[in-house]
């Protein structure tokens, strides 16, 4: 993490107010419910990708305890980092709904 920080760094990203952690494993459980109500009522639309369609296709929820998982280890062998970076997008603009959120159309 430090040799990214300061990589960050040297081309003129830096600070603790620009640089955020978002969690994983069941810390992601409000995430991935999050995703699914705003996929419901059209605030967060599938762009149609079939790269993410196909990611999507290969997770697995797992409940545990209260909360709910989506696992490597429990979608075996098949890839399912766009959805885990989906959600990680999640988590963090819900975490900030003051922030401007630009459409990657802009």
């Amino acid at each position: 993490m430090g040799s990214i920080v300061d990589a960050l760094y040297k081309v003129g990203i830096s600070g603790q107010d620009t640089i955020v952690g978002i969690n994983q494993g069941w810390k992601l459980s409000g995430a991935i419910r999050t995703a699914g109500r705003r996929l419901a009522d059209k605030t967060l639309v599938h762009g149609g990708q079939r790269l993410m369609a196909w990611a999507v296709s290969n997770a697995r929820v797992e409940p545990r305890g209260n909360a709910i998982v989506i696992t490597k280890q429990a979608s075996g062998t098949a890839k399912i980092d766009p959805l885990m970076a989906a959600l990680s997008s999640v988590a963090w603009t819900s975490a900030n709904p003051a922030l401007p959120q630009p459409s990657i159309f802009d």
